[in-house]
């Protein structure tokens, strides 16, 4: 991502980030992960969003609303530089692991 988007990578002051539907191994956790962030960039994956990989039927709708709570969580995190909080509602939960988390949440921070 860095490579391919050289200007922003210089700008100190842009957030990049990047979507994909590749599932994601988090390095510091060695499991699936959502999204990986470093700095000012960041890589949210959609694929354990989307309901059909687990067998489920297509929602897009769905798929739709939970990649957004993801990209607005990051810009929650790494432009507005909000902290985590303990409200199962936002999209800044601390903790938010699974599926039913995110779900949960809402679009706001």
């Amino acid at each position: 991502m860095r490579q391919q988007n050289p200007v922003q990578t210089k700008d100190t002051s842009a957030i990049v980030i990047g979507l994909t539907i590749a599932d994601m191994i988090s390095p510091a956790f060695k499991r699936y992960a959502w999204n990986v962030a470093e700095g000012r960039f960041a890589v949210i994956s959609s694929f354990r969003m989307n309901p059909t990989n687990y067998g489920d039927p297509p929602d897009d709708v769905l798929l739709r609303t939970r990649l957004r709570k993801m990209v607005t969580r990051a810009i929650g995190f790494l432009y507005y530089r909000l902290p985590a909080n303990q409200d199962p509602k936002s999209v800044l939960y601390a903790h938010m692991p699974h599926l039913e988390e995110l779900d949960v949440a809402g679009e706001d921070f």
